[in-house]
C-alpha cells in the first residue's frame, strides 16, 4: 500500500486510513498463519531424521529453525495490529493523556510528571497535541482538593495533599496510569473558568 520512497506520514489522509484498515484487519490472518506454523513445527518435530531421511537432517533442522523464527516474529506483530491503529485513531477517533516525566526527580514510573498533554488522532492524522505544565492543573485546585497522599509521599516529600503531579506513585504502570487519569478528570472539573486550558470533555483511550 505504501509505495517506494514514501513514508506513512507522507501519505494523503485517505491512504493512511487504508493502511490502518489493512493493518487492523490482518490480526486474524496473522493468528491463523501462526497456528498453521505451529502445526508445521509439530509435524517437522515428529520426523525421524535418523532413518532414510538422515541425509536431509541438516536441511530439516534449518527449515525448523526458520519457521520457529518467523512464528516468533508473527507473535510479536499480532498485538501491533490492534495497538497501532488504535494509537493512530482507527477505526474510531482516539484520545490519549500524554505525560512527560523528569528523570532527575525520581518517581516509581521513571520521573516526576512535570508536563502533561492531550493527544487526539483520527485515521492516521494528529488532530491535536498540546502540552501544559502540570501545575496549571494542580495549583488552581490546591484549596479545593483534600486527598491524603500515600504515607511514603507524606513522610519523604513532606506533602499533606495528593495531586496529579505525584499520582504516578505505583511502580506498576497500568495502576499508576489509571490513578493519573483519575486525578486529571477530578482536577479538570474543579478548575475555575479562567484556568480552563484543557478544553477536553471526553474520555481517554489510554495514557502514554
Amino acid at each position: 500500500v505504501v509505495g517506494e520512497g514514501h513514508t506513512f506520514t507522507s501519505l494523503p489522509a485517505g491512504q493512511k486510513a487504508e493502511v490502518l484498515k489493512l493493518l487492523y484487519e490482518s490480526g486474524g490472518r496473522i493468528k491463523a498463519i501462526n497456528s498453521e506454523m505451529a502445526s508445521a513445527l509439530a509435524d517437522i518435530g515428529s520426523i525421524n531424521r535418523h532413518g532414510i531421511l538422515w541425509p536431509l537432517s541438516a536441511k530439516i533442522g534449518q527449515l525448523e529453525t526458520e519457521i520457529a523464527s518467523y512464528s516468533r516474529q508473527l507473535a510479536l506483530a499480532e498485538p501491533a495490529t490492534k495497538l497501532l491503529p488504535k494509537l493512530l485513531g482507527y477505526p474510531e477517533k482516539s484520545a490519549f493523556l500524554f505525560l512527560l516525566q523528569n528523570q532527575d526527580e525520581l518517581r516509581p514510573t521513571g520521573g516526576f510528571i512535570g508536563t502533561y498533554g492531550i493527544l487526539e488522532t483520527e485515521d492516521g492524522e494528529i488532530l491535536r497535541f498540546d502540552t501544559h505544565d502540570v501545575y496549571h492543573m494542580d495549583m488552581p485546585v490546591k484549596d479545593k482538593l483534600d486527598i491524603a497522599p500515600p504515607p511514603a509521599l507524606k513522610e519523604y516529600l513532606g506533602v499533606d495533599k495528593w495531586f496529579m503531579r505525584d499520582a504516578n506513585w505505583s511502580p506498576d504502570w497500568p495502576t499508576a496510569a489509571k490513578k493519573v487519569e483519575e486525578f486529571f478528570y477530578l482536577e479538570d472539573k474543579l478548575l475555575p473558568p479562567k484556568d480552563q486550558i484543557n478544553e477536553f470533555s471526553g474520555t481517554f483511550d489510554g495514557v502514554i
